[in-house]
């Protein structure tokens, strides 16, 4: 099964690896951050993580990678699979949906925001499901 973390690296039979440093910055984008403050965290590999408290509440995150955004700031939480060479975007579009972007690790899009539902099996294998339960398979490069 698989657990929803912040940023999770490696799988369970590897220790996750701690952020290294945090500083504050903040954000000049036309996105409707321009007015954040964001707190990176950095992460091995040089990937860097963006957070910050919308006006309304809302934490959302983003990631970073050699000083260019490679994940928007706008999901609620993202999951390293550094092993796998992904990262699982999630969205809360409301109170009770939770949505998932699949992207790889330069924040290119694998699948869309489309799916409801996320599972990784013990191959590494994701499971993304529709509202209509309509599964959608991605595997990793191995």
């Amino acid at each position: 099964m698989f657990s929803m973390v912040l940023v999770s690296c490696g799988d369970s039979k590897k220790s996750n690896a701690a952020p290294t440093e945090a500083q504050s910055q903040s954000s000049n984008g036309s996105d409707g951050t321009e007015n954040l403050q964001f707190i990176e965290t950095m992460f091995p590999d040089g990937y860097v993580l963006i957070s910050a408290i919308k006006d309304n509440g809302d934490v959302i995150h983003g990631m970073k990678k050699d000083g260019k955004i490679i994940i928007k700031p706008e999901y609620t939480s993202i999951v390293m699979d550094s092993d796998n060479g992904v990262f699982l975007c999630q969205t809360n579009r409301d109170p009770v949906k939770k949505i998932y972007t699949v992207t790889d690790m330069t924040g290119k899009v694998l699948l869309p925001g489309e799916y409801y539902k996320a599972t990784r099996d013990e191959n590494g294998d994701y499971h993304l499901f529709t509202l209509t339960n309509e599964e959608k398979i991605y595997s990793p490069k191995k």
